[in-house]
């Protein structure tokens, strides 16, 4: 498997836009990658979920070939960063914004992006895109999977919100902006984009897609969706592209 211009795995530069808790950049670390790269707005890698990630790979990531390494001990506030970089090669670049990056064009062979996009407001995925294009490599891959589910279900105030996936595609753009049972909490902000807004913005930002894979529905999903009187900002949407959950994107730069 190469990266840019075919370089081995091993030996290529990763990178992770909205890095997250930082899961998946441990499990590149754990796969051997020499090099990688985690930026997020927010800084919620913690020395107590380092731990906790630890020892999920270590109980079940040789079921996938992930090699372990001995005992590292736990970091603290103040070696966290250097025990991200000396024992997993991950240099953690958080709080940053993710539009201005400090690191070189043309310098990373994979990117990746699990569920973030989702939570950048439309004025700003331009100018994320855009720099993300300028730091990957010709012929380099980015992968993109962007959740369409409607997130607050995911957290502790679903309790107080009808448990259907769609309901929030009712909002009228003024409603979606301006109430604050929203904007209480950023990381249940979506932008509610679709399928087709994903493909324009990469495209225009001179990505060439190589897959394109949305979720596919079931039954009880069009169930749900029939229960929801959708905003008439949907209009230029078919039923078919709102009952989207989800799109994987593979991208790559000629």
């Amino acid at each position: 498997m190469g990266g840019g211009g075919g370089l081995p795995f091993r030996q290529a530069t990763y990178y992770e836009v909205g890095v997250g808790d930082g899961f998946s950049l441990f499990g590149m670390a754990l796969a051997g990658m020499q090099s990688l790269v985690g930026v997020d707005v927010t800084r919620l890698i913690s020395e107590q979920g380092v731990t906790t990630i630890l020892k999920q790979y270590q109980k079940y990531g040789s079921r996938v070939g992930l090699s372990y390494p001995p005992t590292l001990g736990r970091p603290t506030p103040d070696t966290l960063d250097y025990f991200l970089h000396e024992h997993f090669r991950i240099n953690y670049c958080a709080p940053h914004a993710v539009e201005h990056t400090p690191f070189p064009t043309a310098s990373v062979d994979y990117m990746a992006s699990n569920v973030t996009f989702e939570h950048i407001p439309l004025s700003d995925l331009p100018a994320v895109i855009k720099e993300c294009y300028r730091l990957l490599k010709p012929h380099g891959v980015f992968c993109v999977d962007i959740d369409y589910n409607d997130h607050s279900l995911y957290g502790a105030r679903s309790a107080d919100y009808p448990r259907n996936g769609y309901q929030y595609l009712s909002y009228s753009l003024q409603k979606w902006h301006e109430d604050s049972f929203w904007l209480k909490a950023d990381r249940y902000y979506q932008n509610r984009l679709r399928t087709k807004d994903y493909l324009t913005l990469f495209q225009t930002q001179g990505f060439r897609v190589l897959v394109m894979t949305p979720y596919l529905k079931n039954v009880t999903y069009r169930r749900d969706f029939a229960k929801v009187h959708v905003d008439s900002c949907f209009a230029n949407y078919t039923t078919d592209e709102l009952l989207e959950q989800g799109c994987t994107f593979v991208l790559t730069k000629d």
